[in-house]
């Protein structure tokens, strides 16, 4: 009586675990602005797709892939249960458009270019700001 009860039970428990997978009908991927964009690159960088269930695990692994690409400094993910849709809302990091200098006086610009590690037209990283600031006062405390 004991293993009929068991083996009811867990048909139960499999049969509620398919009713309760959420399959993706469709993956939208918007910007901060709330504008839907284009999507290819996101999509190729997730596993979460159209016609697979949706998985916590698999979701949290697509987040952190896309914040390893270094594109974004946002990403949040939101399921309609209803309409069976992802949708992936990014903020992307700014990009360097220019990099000026001004105000220096005890040394030559191109010295001072010559010593940042920054680019321009790539996505702008604070890190390599902050260490490029910090080297830029270290020529003008060698410089005296």
């Amino acid at each position: 009586m004991l293993k009929q009860t068991y083996k009811i039970f867990l048909l139960l428990l499999i049969f509620t675990s398919f009713a309760l997978a959420k399959n993706i009908k469709e993956v939208k991927v918007y910007n901060s602005k709330g504008e839907e964009i284009q999507s290819g690159f996101i999509l190729n960088n997730i596993k979460s797709k159209p016609g697979t269930d949706l998985s916590p695990r698999i979701l949290s692994s697509d987040i952190r892939r896309l914040y390893q690409t270094d594109e974004f400094i946002n990403v949040e993910t939101e399921f309609d249960e209803d309409a069976g849709v992802l949708k992936i809302t990014v903020t992307r990091r700014p990009k360097l458009i220019e990099i000026l200098i001004e105000g220096n006086k005890e040394l030559d610009d191109e010295d001072i270019i010559d010593e940042l590690d920054l680019v321009v037209d790539e996505a702008l990283d604070e890190a390599v700001m902050a260490s490029d600031k910090h080297n830029i006062k270290k020529m003008y405390d060698d410089e005296g």
